[in-house]
């Protein structure tokens, strides 16, 4: 069973930022309904009334998809940050990427975001300051700046929503979002499965690429793939393109059962491809030095030389976890 979907609901509103003007979250007023405690996104089926797994998944589809109500929210909450931002890096500006820029954002999902437009800002002198100035402000807690690492980052948390925002100084996920958009609209179905597929991945704790798991860029890429071969096939065979339903299984079956992790790598640019690993170099050393084989390979398509797979050093957990999920649907 699937959990149950967070609320969002602010708490009362938090002082504002000193004198900046930082607009108030207010909680939307949703209709009462009774929902199910196990599959709500089920409520309102008649009992015992029959129907397809495609039509549980766009159901379940579009449960998860965000409410009006929701990317509200989080439009305040991005507001809210670049206030903070702006107040101590005048001039610069916070941009959105991610899924809350895409529209594939989960319940509860991170808010991601780079400062961008601030060339004079010298980043190891003033982002402790900055880190300073969230807490200041009586909007934020859990405030934790990594200064030194590559890319600095600040991971914060919404007090009103308990949302996460991670804000970085250098990063391609405005350009990755940007792919994203239009291969969703190339493929419309991309959207439903790969929220479907991220909801269970997050579900199995298989989305953390720290430790070893697959990120959402990643897993859109999949999606994408599945799709693509699953309509290079249909047209071969001279058969109808699969349903959601049809590609949920597919996605379990390819990545559980079928794909071989250790010298195959994924490509999606034209109507998608797979590739040889070793023709390309894309196989890593473990810490200790040994090859390491089975990592996922997966080929940006904004720049062929970058594995976008390359830290999925527990893919095989994911592959594992596919094989379950297809055994119990089968």
């Amino acid at each position: 069973l699937m959990p149950s979907r967070p609320s969002l609901l602010p708490a009362p509103p938090q002082a504002p930022f000193h004198n900046i003007a930082v607009p108030i979250l207010i909680p939307p007023t949703l209709p009462n309904m009774q929902i199910s405690a196990q599959t709500p996104w089920l409520n309102g089926v008649p009992a015992g009334q029959s129907f397809t797994l495609t039509e549980e998944i766009e159901r379940f589809g579009q449960w998860l998809q965000p409410t009006p109500e929701e990317m509200m929210m989080r439009g305040t909450v991005a507001r809210q940050v670049e206030y903070v931002i702006q107040h101590q890096i005048p001039g610069s500006q916070f941009v959105v990427f991610g899924s809350t820029a895409t529209g594939l954002v989960l319940p509860a999902g991170d808010i991601d975001g780079m400062i961008d437009d601030a060339p004079m800002f010298n980043q190891q002198i003033k982002l402790r300051n900055l880190g300073k100035a969230f807490l200041s402000s009586n909007l934020f807690k859990k405030v934790q700046v990594v200064a030194h690492a590559k890319i600095p980052i600040i991971t914060l948390t919404h007090k009103q929503t308990h949302l996460t925002i991670d804000i970085t100084f250098a990063s391609n996920g405005v350009r990755n979002s940007e792919i994203v958009k239009q291969y969703v609209d190339k493929y419309p179905q991309a959207k439903t499965l790969c929220m479907v597929i991220k909801y269970w991945m997050d579900w199995k704790c298989l989305n953390q690429t720290y430790y070893g798991g697959l990120g959402s860029y990643g897993t859109f890429l999949l999606a994408v793939s599945l799709i693509q071969q699953a309509k290079n096939q249909a047209k071969a065979r001279n058969l109808p393109e699969p349903d959601l339903g049809q590609l949920v299984l597919a996605f379990f079956k390819l990545y559980g059962c079928d794909f071989n992790y250790f010298t195959t790598g994924i490509s999606v640019r034209g109507d998608g491809t797979y590739f040889r690993k070793l023709a390309r170099g894309w196989v890593y050393r473990s810490p200790e030095g040994s090859p390491q084989y089975h990592h996922m390979a997966i080929e940006d398509p904004a720049d062929t030389t970058n594995d976008v797979g390359k830290k999925s050093f527990a893919i095989l957990d994911v592959r594992d976890a596919c094989a379950e999920a297809y055994t119990l649907l089968h």
